[in-house]
C-alpha cells in the first residue's frame, strides 16, 4: 500500500475514526484518481484491499463511471497510444498488457480490432531500424534471430517480423 492511499496526518480523514465506508471509497479513489487514470477493476481491488463493503464499491465505482471519472474505453485508448508508441507492443502482448491493467476483454477485443496493419508493420520495421545498429555486424541468421525475438517479445507476428526484417535488410543495403 503506497504512502498516497493513506490518509494525509491530522486531515479530516484522518481524524475520522468511525468513517462513512461511501465517504471512504469516495476519498481513496478520487486520491487514486489524481495521479493517474485507472481502470474500474483497479479501484476495485484497492477497495477490496482496504476493506470497503462490496455493495458500497459498486454504488461509488457506478456514480464514477456515470460522471465520467472511470472510463475504461478511454483508458484503453490511452494505453494502447502510450504501448504501441513508445514499446511498440501488439498483437498479443498489448492484450496481456490489459488484461493486467484490468481492461475489460470486449473493450480489449474492440480496440485491438481497431488497428490498422499497416501502423503494426511501420511500428514492427522502425523497432528493427532501431535496433539494426546493435546487430549490423553478426551473421545473417543471428542478426535475423535477435531481430524476430525482439518483435516477437513486443507481440508481433511472424508474418509480419520475417516482412519487416526482409524490408528494412533491402532498405538498407541499397539506400536510393
Amino acid at each position: 500500500m503506497s504512502r498516497f492511499d493513506q490518509p494525509t496526518p491530522g486531515s479530516l480523514a484522518d481524524r475520522q475514526v468511525e468513517a462513512d465506508p461511501e465517504s471512504v471509497a469516495r476519498t481513496i479513489a478520487l486520491r487514486r484518481l489524481d495521479f493517474a487514470p485507472r481502470t474500474r477493476a483497479d479501484l476495485a481491488a484497492t477497495f477490496a484491499e482496504r476493506g470497503i463493503p462490496d455493495d458500497v464499491a459498486t454504488k461509488v465505482l457506478d456514480r464514477f463511471e456515470e460522471v465520467g471519472l472511470i472510463d475504461d474505453a478511454a483508458y484503453a485508448q490511452l494505453l494502447l497510444s502510450s504501448r504501441s508508441g513508445s514499446r511498440g507492443l501488439c498483437g498479443p502482448a498489448l492484450r496481456a498488457e490489459f488484461k493486467r491493467r484490468g481492461v475489460p476483454d470486449s473493450i480489449t477485443e474492440q480496440i485491438v480490432s481497431e488497428i490498422d496493419p499497416e501502423s503494426v508493420f511501420d511500428d514492427a520495421c522502425a523497432i528493427v531500424r532501431s535496433k539494426w545498429k546493435a546487430v549490423v555486424r553478426l551473421d545473417d541468421a543471428t542478426r535475423t534471430r535477435r531481430l524476430t525475438a525482439a518483435l516477437q517479445r513486443r507481440g508481433y507476428s511472424f508474418g509480419v517480423i520475417s516482412r519487416a526484417i526482409r524490408e528494412v535488410s533491402e532498405e538498407i543495403a541499397s539506400p536510393d
